[in-house]
């Protein structure tokens, strides 16, 4: 097995643990090395990603994980870490399980974000429209499928997956998804309408939102662009997925209870 531990090179803490796994792995003889943005011969030789860092960490590292088959093992070292399997204390006790293959490997699916003359962005947590200018209301008309259709007036809208339905979503008053369940969530951000509530959706549902005025997309927690006034973004869930390794069978309520506490 050849582990390969993804830092971020403006971060000396994490860098120092990645070389602490990689001589630890050696004493055991375990293949290791390190990707900090630019060593993709560590990556075509890696059989896991360990990322260290939080969330945000783990989704940038989404698109290499899925470019060289690799499952991703998140080792927290943000503040929350919801996705994180494991903390830095603790990874090298679960070493020898990772070692004899005593893991499960969970898929989580993959949206497709389109902006007007853009090529697809595929993220695995949420997409969100928003106005930059937050004391003024976002007009807009959404379309999901043949599930809804109607204008929408509010800070914005959150689509997520099953994995997003812990974060932003969450916090915005959508309901908690189990994590191999595949659906998305259309989630508005304190719309100004008593019926404005929250959609599980089918993701082979398209949703279409239109905006009135211009607005704000980002995917992950990355900006994507902006959505000029008449123009619609895209998003549909789509067949591709990034795996992720856990140690215990997935409970998701037990993982809320410890985490957002």
């Amino acid at each position: 097995m050849h582990l390969c531990f993804a830092v971020h090179p403006a971060r000396p803490t994490s860098h120092s643990a990645a070389e602490y796994f990689v001589s630890l792995c050696n004493a055991m003889e375990i293949q290791a090395s390190i990707y900090t943005g630019q060593e993709t011969e560590n990556l075509q030789a890696a059989d896991v990603l360990a990322v260290l860092g939080g969330d945000g960490s783990l989704f940038r590292h989404v698109p290499v994980a899925r470019q060289y088959d690799l499952p991703l093992l998140g080792i927290n070292m943000g503040r929350v870490g919801f996705l994180s399997e494991t903390t830095e204390e603790a990874f090298p006790a679960l070493l020898p399980r990772l070692l004899a293959g005593a893991y499960h490997r969970i898929a989580y699916p993959l949206l497709a974000a389109t902006l007007p003359q853009r090529e697809p962005v595929l993220c695995m947590n949420d997409v969100v429209l928003y106005r930059e200018d937050r004391a003024s209301a976002l007009r807009m008309h959404v379309t999901a499928g043949d599930t809804f259709s109607g204008p929408l007036c509010g800070d914005g809208v959150i689509v997520a997956t099953s994995a997003g339905s812990t974060g932003y979503s969450l916090s915005a008053g959508g309901p908690l998804l189990a994590e191999t369940l595949r659906a998305m969530l259309l989630t508005p951000l304190c719309p100004h309408s008593l019926a404005a509530r929250p959609l599980v959706l089918g993701m082979d549902t398209e949703i279409a939102l239109t905006a009135r005025e211009s607005a704000l997309v980002a995917a992950d927690g990355q900006g994507l662009g902006e959505l000029r006034e008449g123009e619609t973004l895209y998003v549909r869930g789509t067949d591709e997925s990034v795996h992720f390794l856990r140690f215990s069978e997935p409970n998701l309520f037990e993982r809320v209870r410890a985490k957002l506490q």
